[in-house]
């Protein structure tokens, strides 16, 4: 299993939202970052109960597909926006150079949504992934961690997902 330590990124001003659907939509080089996960043809940052699924990208070479993010930004009320109970399945992704996707977090060890990605009830399956086989490497993150294929599959994140080379 591979997997490599997550780096801090700077804040965003992404919009907040809960309880979305995103579905039947067709995202072709979307995304306007340049560094760590924000380069996104989809993005769910601080959000909660987002369902996103039959979605057909093209993603360009360095971005990434479908994330979610969450980096502990407080509320007007106190608290924290939580990145959880989102699900992502049955998305169809062709990229056009390495794969990337899966849900990243940067809060510090001790802050209260340092495990929710991983503990926060986020899914993904059933996605495909489609690579060119000479890719470079594999992306997917998942909390603190970035994994290949083979280390994001034992973590049990993808187990009806598709890796296809092409």
């Amino acid at each position: 299993m591979s997997s490599s330590a997550i780096t801090r990124a700077p804040a965003s001003s992404t919009r907040f939202s809960y309880t979305a659907v995103i579905r039947d939509n067709v995202v072709s080089y979307n995304g306007i970052g340049t560094s760590w996960f924000w380069d996104t043809n989809i993005l769910i940052a601080a959000s909660q109960d987002v369902k996103v699924y039959d979605n057909t990208l093209t993603v360009n070479p360095g971005g990434c597909g479908i994330m979610l993010i969450d980096q502990g930004r407080p509320t007007d009320r106190g608290g924290r926006y939580k990145t959880q109970d989102n699900a992502v399945y049955q998305n169809a992704s062709t990229f056009e150079g390495g794969v990337c996707a899966g849900g990243v977090s940067d809060t510090p060890p001790g802050d209260e949504n340092f495990s929710i990605i991983t503990d926060g009830n986020n899914r993904f399956d059933g996605n495909v992934y489609r690579v060119p086989r000479a890719s470079g490497d594999e992306r997917f993150p998942w909390g603190h961690k970035v994994f290949d294929w083979t280390g994001l599959r034992a973590a049990g994140i993808e187990p009806n997902g598709r890796l296809e080379l092409y």
